[in-house]
C-alpha cells in the first residue's frame, strides 16, 4: 500500500518494509502493481518507478556505531574462531560473539594489519608496533621481541608455519618465530624490497613471497636457514596477495595492474586479467577462492569473480547489493559456512556466493521507441521495426533512440555503448537513449551493444541510419549540374572544358565543407536566435558562433584566391591568430617553428591546417581552463607536424563525447590530406596535446 502518498510499503512474512523511493522532489505515489513474486511498479505523478526485491547477496557488519568519536576507520583482517569473529584494522579490534553482538575486544588504539589465533592467543601484525598478541580469556597484551623481532617493526603478514612456529613478514624481512622459545630464523632481502605476503606450499619448506618487485621463492633448511630459490630482481609488478592452487599448479597474484596467473614451478605468467573486460579495477587488494571453485578478487572498484570451471567472469557492485565500492588490502576471508567476508571503506560485509545464481540477467535488448524533434521544437514518437533503417532530416531534425532491456526482475545495472561507423564508442547516460543531430548527410552504420550488470557484453546490433538532406545539396544534384555544364561547354568551346571542370569540382568541395561546418554552426545559432529572450550564456554562444563562422568563411576565401602560399605564410598566419586568441583568453603561449625549407603548399592543405588550429585553440580556451599553451610547427622529410599542448585539464574518455563537430572536423581534414591526428596527455601532465602530421604535396 501507499502511506500518505509518499512511501510504498509492503508486508512480507509478517514484517513491514518501506521502500526508499522519495529522492525526486514533490513525488507522490498513487498506485502500486505487482509484476511477479519479487517486483512491483509504483505509479507516481512523475512516471512509473520499479521496485525490486533483490536476493540477499551481502550483509553489513555494523561496526560504525561502536565509534565514540569521528575516528577514521580502516578495515583489514577477518579472523573466524569457533563461533565468533575478530575484525582487525584501525583504530580498534572488534569482536563478534556467537549471537552476532559486536564489541571492542581491546580499547587500546592500534593499527593492526594481519592476524591469527595460535595457542589460544590472538596474534596481530602492526604498522610500527611489531608483533603483538592478546590472551583470549584475559585480553592481556604482550609485545614480542627477540632475535628476529623488533619493537617497532612494520609487519604485514603472519601465518602458521608448523605446530610450534609462526611465519611473519614485513618490510624486507621474513622470519620464523617460536613463541614458546621466543626465538627464530630471519632472512633479509635487498633494501627497498617490501614483503606483503608469505605463503607456504603445503607439506613443503618452500615459501612464495609477494613483494613490491614481484614474486620470489625461498626455502627453509633447518641447518642453513632460509635460502633463495629465485634471484632477487624487479619483475615489474607488485604482488599484494598470493593464492596457491596446487592441484592445477597455478599461482594467482593480486597486483596494481590486475590479476596475474603464474606457473608455480617456473613463475612464468600463464594468463593476465588487466583490461576493463577482465577485472573491475587494476588495483586488486585480495584474492580468495570459495567452495564453488570461484576466485574472488576485491579491488578499488567492486568485486570480480572468476569461475575456474567454465571460465566466465562476473563483476559485482551496488547493482548486486555489494556494500563497498573500494576494498582494503588483506581484508578477505573464507568462513566455515562457505560465505566470504570482505572489508572496505564502507563496512565489513559477509557475502553468500550461492546467491549469485539468483541473478539471472537478460541477454538481449531492443529499441523501444524513437523521438524526433524538429527545428521548430515540435516532437513526435514512433515505434521501430527490426531491420529497418532509421531516417531523419539532418539540420532540421534530431532524433533520440531509446533502448530497453525489458528486465523487470533485475532491471538496474545494465549499460549501453554506441558507435557511428565504428570510429569511437560512447556510453549512454542513465536515461538509456542515443541522441543524433547535425550529421553530414549520408548513410551511417550505428552499432549498439549492451552490457549486463556483471559487466559482460551480451549483445551487439547494427542499425542503418540515413541522414537525409534536400535534393539541391545532394551529390546527385551536383553531378547533374556538372554533366549539363560540361555538355554545354563542350558545344561552345572544347578548350574551356578543363578549366570549367576544375572550377565545378572545387565549388562542390567548398560547398560541401561550408555546409558541414559553417552551415551547422549557423543552423545552431538560428535555433538560439528564435528565442524571445537571451541569457548571457546564449549571447556568448551567438558571439562565439559568429566569430567561428566568419573565420571559416575568410579562410575559404583566402584559400581560393590566386595568392600562392608557403610554409612561412602559414606560420605567420597561425602566429597572428594565436596571439590574438590567447590575448582575448588571457593565457600565455609559446610559438616555435622549424622548417627544413620554405615549401610551397597547395590551397587545400593551407585551408585545412588553419581551420584545424582554430578548432584546437578554441576548444582549449572553452574547455581546458588552461593558463598556458605551446605551439610547435616543423617540417622534416616533406612532413608537416603541428603539436599544440596546454596545461589545463582533460579526460581522454570525453574527447569524442564533446558536443559539436570540432573533433570530427579535425580528423576529417587530416585524413583527406593523407595525414593523421592523435590526442594524448603527456606523462606527468594534465593538459591535452594534439599532434597533426600531414605530407607536403
Amino acid at each position: 500500500w501507499i502511506d500518505k502518498f509518499r512511501i510504498p510499503v509492503a508486508t512480507i512474512d509478517g514484517q513491514q518494509t518501506a521502500f526508499e523511493l522519495g529522492q525526486a522532489e514533490n513525488i507522490q505515489f498513487k498506485s502500486i502493481y505487482r509484476i511477479n513474486e519479487s517486483n512491483f511498479l509504483a505509479g507516481s505523478n512523475q512516471g512509473l518507478v520499479p521496485i525490486d526485491q533483490r536476493p540477499a547477496l551481502s550483509q553489513r557488519i555494523m561496526d560504525y556505531p561502536l565509534l565514540q568519536y569521528n575516528e577514521p576507520i580502516v578495515r583489514r583482517k577477518i579472523i573466524e574462531y569457533k563461533n565468533s569473529k575478530f575484525y582487525l584494522g584501525f583504530p580498534y579490534i572488534v569482536h563478534e560473539d556467537e549471537n552476532g553482538q559486536l564489541a571492542y575486544f581491546s580499547d587500546i588504539p592500534l593499527s593492526t594489519y594481519d592476524g591469527l589465533i595460535f595457542n589460544d592467543r590472538l596474534y596481530c601484525t602492526t604498522e610500527g608496533s611489531g608483533l603483538l598478541s592478546f590472551d583470549l580469556k584475559t585480553k592481556k597484551l604482550n609485545t614480542h621481541v627477540c632475535n628476529v623481532l623488533k619493537i617497532k617493526d612494520h609487519l604485514y603478514d603472519i601465518s602458521v608455519f608448523s605446530d610450534t612456529t609462526l611465519l611473519v613478514a614485513g618490510d624486507n624481512k621474513l622470519a620464523t618465530y617460536n613463541p614458546t622459545e621466543n626465538k627464530g630464523i630471519s632472512l633479509f632481502l635487498q633494501a627497498g624490497t617490501i614483503i606483503y605476503v608469505a605463503v607456504q606450499k603445503k607439506n613443503s619448506n618452500i615459501i612464495y613471497l609477494g613483494t613490491n618487485k614481484g614474486v620470489i621463492r625461498v626455502k627453509l633448511d633447518k641447518q642453513k636457514g632460509f635460502e633463495l630459490i629465485d634471484p632477487e630482481s624487479d619483475l615489474g609488478f607488485d604482488a599484494r596477495d598470493v593464492l596457491l592452487r596446487e592441484a592445477s599448479n597455478e599461482m594467482w597474484v593480486a597486483t596494481s595492474k590486475g590479476v596475474l596467473v603464474m606457473n608455480m614451478d617456473d613463475l612464468k605468467i600463464v594468463r593476465q586479467y588487466n583490461t576493463e573486460l577482465t577485472v573491475s579495477h587494476p588495483k586488486v587488494t585480495a584474492l580468495i577462492e570459495d567452495n564453488n571453485h570461484c576466485i574472488w578478487a576485491s579491488t578499488y572498484s567492486g568485486l570480480t569473480v572468476y569461475n575456474t570451471l567454465d571460465g566466465t567472469i562476473r563483476f559485482l557492485d551496488n547493482s548486486q547489493g555489494i556494500i563497498n565500492h573500494e576494498f582494503n588490502y588483506k581484508s578477505a576471508a573464507l568462513l566455515q559456512n562457505g560465505q566470504l567476508a570482505f572489508g572496505g571503506l564502507n563496512a565489513f560485509e559477509i557475502i553468500d556466493p550461492n546467491q549469485l545464481n539468483k541473478f539471472q540477467y537478460k541477454n538481449s535488448f531492443l529499441i523501444s521507441g524513437i523521438e524526433t524533434v524538429s527545428i521548430d521544437k515540435s516532437k513526435w514518437f514512433s515505434s521501430y521495426i527490426n531491420g529497418t533503417p532509421i531516417e531523419f532530416q539532418t539540420g532540421k531534425e534530431s532524433i533520440k533512440i531509446y533502448l530497453a532491456n525489458l528486465d523487470y526482475k533485475l532491471g538496474s545495472g545494465y549499460s549501453f555503448q554506441y558507435s557511428l561507423d565504428s570510429k569511437n564508442w560512447f556510453n549512454t547516460d542513465d536515461k538509456k537513449w542515443i541522441l543524433l543531430s547535425d550529421l553530414s548527410y549520408g548513410e551511417y552504420s550505428l552499432k549498439i551493444r549492451m552490457f549486463d550488470p556483471y559487466g559482460k557484453m551480451v549483445e551487439e546490433k547494427t542499425i542503418e541510419v540515413i541522414a537525409l538532406a534536400p535534393f539541391y545539396v545532394k551529390t546527385e544534384f551536383h553531378i547533374f549540374l556538372i554533366v549539363i555544364g560540361l555538355l554545354t561547354i563542350a558545344v561552345i568551346a572544347f578548350s574551356l572544358l578543363r578549366a570549367v571542370r576544375i572550377r565545378a569540382v572545387t565549388k562542390a568541395k567548398i560547398a560541401m565543407d561550408l555546409h558541414d561546418e559553417s552551415g551547422t554552426i549557423l543552423t545552431r545559432l538560428l535555433l538560439i536566435s528564435k528565442k524571445s529572450k537571451f541569457e548571457a550564456k546564449e549571447k556568448e554562444q551567438i558571439q562565439n558562433g559568429l566569430t567561428e563562422a566568419l573565420y571559416s568563411f575568410r579562410t575559404y576565401l583566402d584559400s581560393i584566391s590566386n595568392k600562392s602560399h608557403s610554409l612561412q605564410d602559414l606560420s605567420d598566419d597561425l602566429k597572428e591568430f594565436i596571439t590574438s586568441a590567447c590575448a582575448d583568453g588571457g593565457i600565455q603561449f609559446k610559438f616555435k617553428m622549424d622548417f627544413e625549407r620554405n615549401y610551397r603548399i597547395n590551397r587545400e592543405l593551407y585551408r585545412d591546417v588553419k581551420l584545424s588550429v582554430y578548432e584546437i585553440v578554441s576548444n582549449c580556451l572553452k574547455h581546458s581552463k588552461a593558463k598556458a599553451m605551446s605551439i610547435e610547427c616543423r617540417s622534416e622529410n616533406k612532413i608537416l607536424t603541428l603539436s599544440i599542448s596546454d596545461n589545463g585539464s582533460c579526460d581522454l574518455n570525453e574527447i569524442g563525447t564533446q558536443k559539436g563537430n570540432g573533433i570530427r572536423n579535425i580528423t576529417k581534414r587530416a585524413h583527406r590530406n593523407n595525414g593523421s591526428v592523435r590526442f594524448f596527455i603527456k606523462e606527468g601532465e594534465t593538459g591535452l596535446t594534439t599532434e597533426i602530421q600531414l605530407p607536403i604535396a
